[in-house]
């Protein structure tokens, strides 16, 4: 290794590969289960306007000839059953202005339907993490329990988003709870910058 301290081939593993890689999948396999995702209340104030034919069919003669030596017969085809399909269906669905009432149940079911963590609190907290098991790699004999506070900070960090954090709390609140959490993981990530810093071949890739 670059820093002069022996390290094991396990160690190189662990903390080099191993962690890392089990932070990365496991934030992606928590995203693909919704754990992790977006925790945004944004409604749109009009409604979507319904499906359209892929081309226009209700066009003269000269346009329609037009379009069919463009675009193929075939494809004129397949627009005049699209738009039969969708006049038998009713027609198409025209986009509206939703009322503040509307506005503010979708918001409420978004809410409700919002991941437990937020993707940003995940993506920093994952990150840290990343640092802490990097600077346990270049010293693993060094004392962890700086380290050890970092990830307790994480872990509750987690936590309180989970708990104490709803969808419809503002950002300036957000924080404020997360104050301590963070603290904590950035002390035991201070101390891993020094112990990174440290590192002969981190100082080369990374130079101060």
């Amino acid at each position: 290794d670059g820093g002069g301290e022996p390290i094991t081939r396990a160690e190189r593993f662990t903390w080099f590969a191993g962690v890392p890689v089990a932070l990365i999948a496991g934030s992606m396999l928590l995203s693909s289960l919704g754990v992790i995702g977006s925790q945004g209340l944004r409604v749109d104030t009009f409604t979507d306007m319904g499906e359209t034919a892929s081309l226009r069919t209700n066009v003269s003669d000269e346009c329609r000839a037009s379009m069919i030596e463009l675009h193929g017969q075939a494809a004129w085809d397949d627009a005049v059953a699209e738009q039969k399909a969708i006049d038998e269906a009713g027609g198409v669905e025209q986009s509206v202005r939703l009322s503040p009432e509307r506005i503010v149940e979708l918001r409420a079911e978004k809410a409700a339907n919002a991941a437990p963590i937020g993707t940003g609190v995940a993506t920093i907290m994952v990150m840290l993490g990343l640092v802490l098991a990097l600077a346990r790699g270049v010293s693993p004999s060094a004392s962890p329990a700086p380290l050890l506070v970092g990830a307790l900070g994480i872990v509750l960090g987690l936590l309180a988003d989970i708990l104490l954090i709803p969808a419809t709390m503002s950002s300036g609140a957000t924080w404020l709870i997360l104050a301590i959490p963070m603290g904590l993981a950035l002390y035991g990530c201070a101390h891993g910058a020094v112990r990174l810093a440290g590192n002969e071949l981190i100082r080369v890739v990374f130079p101060p």
